[in-house]
C-alpha cells in the first residue's frame, strides 16, 4: 500500500513541477533600447539571476532570455534589475579562507544588479550564495562596488577594510550628512538604503525606493488532526517467541504545526515543525511452547504512545491565488510516553519501547491559506532500539487535516 501511495505521489509531483508557471506583469529593455511590455516569471530570486522567462501575453508560450540580450528588466513595482559591467571583489567572510591581502581582488564581470534606490545617487546589490556586495553610482558615472573586505593581519588578527565609508564621504556630500553619521554606517542593506534615501532627499532628487519592504507574513500556526494507519511486527531469532505480527491499526492523531516562510521565491519554501501525539495499541495471542500435545500460549500487548516531532521542509506549488499543492520532507524524532510490549507472563516478554528517528514524505493540497489536507507516508521505524536481540518493523501513513489559527 505504501509503495502505491509513493508511486502516485511521484507521478502527481512530476505533473505539477512541469505545469506550474507564475508570471507577473513586467518589462525588459533590449540591447537596441526597445522596451518590451510582457509578463515575467517572478521566482523572487534569492540570488541575482542571469536570465528569465517571459510571455508577451498571458496565454502565449513562454520564452527564455539571457543577460546577453537584456539591459534592464522589472517585475511589478518593487523589483528592478540593471545589467552592468562592473569590477567585483568575491572575497568571502570565511575565517578558514581569509587572506592577508587588505585590498579587494577585483574581477570584471557582466551582472544583473538589483536596484535598491533610484535617484541622483543609485544603490544596487548583488547576491550569489553567501556573497553579498553593494554597488552605487551618482548621476551618470560608472557603477562601482562599495568596498568592504575582511582580512587577516599578521596571520592572527581579523580586520576590516571599510573603504566604502570613504566612498560615501566623497560621493554623498550634503549639508544634512556629517562625517560622524557616515562612520556609523554598516555594510548592510538597511544602513546603506537609509543613507542613500537621505542624500537623494537632501539633493532634492526624484526618488524611487525599490527596497521598501512589503508586508509579509513569516509564520503560521495550524492545528493538524488526522487519522493514522499503522502496522507493527517484532522478531527475535534467539527467543522462544520468535515473531509476532500485531497487524494493522487505525488511530487518531493530533498535532500543532509551526511554519516559517523563507523570505524568497514567493513563499514557496517553508521550514516547519509539528509536534504530534500518536498511538498504536494491539494484542495478540501467541504460542511460546508446543511439545507434542502440550501447547502453551500467552497474550502479548503493545501499548505504544509517543510525541512525534517532524522537522522538515515544505515546497508550495501555487495553482491560483487561493489554492496550492505542496510536498513535505522531514526528519522525525519520536519521544515515547511510557510505552511497552509485554506478555501476560512478563518473564517471557517485557520490552520497553525506545524509538529511533525516521523520515516522512507528504503530498497535500491547501486552500485559501487556511485549510489543508495531506497524505503523509513514513519510512519504517525501529521502536526497540535499545534491545540488541529484538528488531521491529513499524510503518505508518496518515491522512492529515490542517486549520491555520494564527
Amino acid at each position: 500500500m505504501k509503495q502505491q501511495l509513493l508511486l502516485i505521489s511521484a507521478i502527481l509531483l512530476s505533473t505539477i513541477c512541469y505545469s506550474q508557471i507564475n508570471f507577473e506583469k513586467g518589462y525588459f529593455i533590449t540591447n537596441d533600447n526597445e522596451r518590451v511590455e510582457c509578463f515575467i516569471k517572478n521566482v523572487d530570486w534569492k540570488d541575482n539571476p542571469t536570465g528569465f522567462e517571459y510571455k508577451l501575453a498571458e496565454g502565449s508560450e513562454p520564452h527564455d532570455v539571457s543577460i546577453v540580450k537584456v539591459k534592464e528588466f522589472g517585475v511589478g513595482e518593487l523589483l528592478k534589475y540593471k545589467r552592468a559591467l562592473v569590477k567585483i571583489d568575491r572575497s568571502v567572510k570565511n575565517i578558514s579562507t581569509l587572506k592577508e591581502n587588505r585590498d579587494p581582488e577585483f574581477n570584471e564581470e557582466t551582472l544583473f544588479l538589483q536596484q535598491l534606490i533610484q535617484g541622483k545617487a543609485n544603490l544596487y546589490t548583488y547576491t550569489e550564495s553567501n556573497l553579498n556586495r553593494y554597488f552605487f553610482n551618482v548621476d551618470s558615472t560608472e557603477i562601482e562596488q562599495l568596498v568592504f573586505k575582511t582580512y587577516l593581519d599578521n596571520k592572527i588578527y581579523i580586520k576590516e577594510n571599510n573603504t566604502y565609508k570613504q566612498q560615501l564621504r566623497e560621493h554623498l556630500k550634503c549639508k544634512n550628512i556629517d562625517i560622524d553619521e557616515i562612520l556609523k554606517i554598516r555594510y548592510t542593506k538597511s544602513d546603506l538604503v537609509g543613507i542613500f534615501i537621505k542624500y537623494n532627499k537632501c539633493a532634492k532628487s526624484d526618488l524611487v525606493n525599490y527596497a521598501e519592504p512589503t508586508k509579509r507574513k513569516s509564520t503560521n500556526v495550524s492545528i493538524k488532526p488526522g487519522f493514522g494507519f499503522s502496522s507493527l511486527s517484532i522478531q527475535n531469532s534467539s527467543s522462544s517467541i520468535k515473531y509476532i505480527d500485531f497487524g494493522s491499526n487505525q488511530n487518531f492523531r493530533f498535532g500543532v504545526e509551526l511554519e516559517y516562510i523563507l523570505p524568497y521565491n514567493k513563499n514557496r519554501w517553508i521550514i516547519f515543525i509539528e509536534p504530534t501525539y500518536q498511538y498504536f495499541k494491539a494484542e495478540r495471542e501467541i504460542t511460546y511452547t508446543q511439545v507434542y500435545s502440550i501447547i502453551k500460549k500467552t497474550n502479548v500487548e503493545v501499548d505504544y504512545k509517543s510525541i512525534e516531532v517532524p522537522v522538515g521542509v515544505r515546497h508550495n506549488f501555487f495553482l491560483s491565488e487561493r489554492s496550492r499543492l505542496f510536498i513535505n520532507g522531514a526528519f522525525v524524532l519520536d519521544f515515547n510516553l511510557n510505552s511497552s510490549i509485554t506478555a501476560e507472563r512478563k518473564d517471557l516478554m517485557d520490552l520497553e519501547i525506545s524509538s529511533r528517528p525516521n523520515f516522512i514524505l507528504g503530498l497535500g493540497y491547501g486552500y485559501n491559506d487556511r485549510y489543508s489536507i495531506e497524505l503523509r507516508v513514513g519510512s519504517n521505524r525501529e521502536i526497540l532500539g535499545e534491545h540488541i536481540s529484538w528488531h521491529s518493523d513499524y510503518s505508518a501513513y496518515s491522512i492529515i487535516f490542517g486549520l491555520r489559527i494564527f
